[in-house]
């Protein structure tokens, strides 16, 4: 890093950064200066929710972060509809509920996998290896040596979801394969992935995972609630987990602060 004074300061008095989405550039900044970031909730679209309280899941989610202690990762019994507008007009009105009829699913996934914690959203992810969305990303990344070795994952449970712009199915499946082309997902210990945005492309994004796990060998779970589906799990950068494939339980396994 050029910035001296910036990088004492997150190593010397540390502040807690949470969210999603774009952010994960930040998170991936974070965690290569040793900071124990949370990929979770943001403030106006979770705390500020226009319904007249929070959705009960995120809202557990948030205050299992706060207690500072192990905790479990569950599949929630419902899903939300984003919605389509936040103007004023849609303060108290209730976000259309769904009913969650498949819960985690396993895919090539058996026993019990630990690891510490490393992901973000898919695109934003992709484009630090492309520069698709901005010509000059990679060679940032590079220059300040942000982007991990292949053996940097060895150890990692990779958790990926995908963002409101809804990706095709060849273009969720060229994006794994780039990280395949890096040599990340061949070398995680699991993937973890999100319950894409309002379940479009549902079967067609598990039959790809399953295509690319039986192609590389990784246990993968999937329909994972965070991320920008609703409601939304934090997941800590740097953080130790379980995995336990035959009971499809997700387990941070050490506090999350100091």
């Amino acid at each position: 890093m050029e910035d001296e004074e910036f990088e004492k300061l997150v190593k010397n008095k540390p502040k807690v950064f949470i969210g999603f989405s774009d952010s994960t550039n930040n998170h991936l900044m974070f965690n290569k200066l040793g900071l124990v970031t949370y990929y979770g909730l943001n403030f106006l679209s979770d705390l500020c929710e226009l319904q007249t309280e929070m959705l009960v899941y995120t809202k557990e989610s948030y205050q299992k972060l706060l207690r500072n202690e192990e905790y479990e990762i569950p599949p929630s019994p419902v899903w939300y509809l984003n919605r389509l507008s936040y103007s004023a007009d849609q303060i108290d009105i209730a976000l259309i509920e769904k009913s969650e009829t498949k819960g985690y699913e396993t895919i090539n996934g058996k026993g019990t996998i630990t690891g510490y914690f490393w992901g973000g959203c898919l695109e934003s992810i992709y484009d630090i290896y492309t520069s698709e969305r901005y010509p000059d990303q990679r060679s940032i990344y590079d220059k300040y040596n942000l982007i991990p070795n292949k053996e940097f994952f060895r150890d990692k449970i990779l958790f990926l979801e995908t963002s409101e712009e809804k990706p095709s199915p060849e273009k969720f499946e060229k994006m794994l394969d780039r990280l395949i082309e890096e040599g990340i997902l061949q070398n995680v210990r699991c993937l973890l992935v999100g319950k894409p945005y309002d379940e479009i492309y549902f079967n067609e994004y598990r039959e790809i995972l399953l295509k690319i796990s039986n192609k590389i060998k990784l246990p993968v779970i999937y329909n994972i609630n965070f991320g920008h589906s609703l409601p939304r799990a934090v997941i800590p950068y740097g953080v130790r987990g379980k995995i336990d494939f035959d009971n499809k339980h997700i387990c941070v396994t050490e506090s999350i602060f100091e």
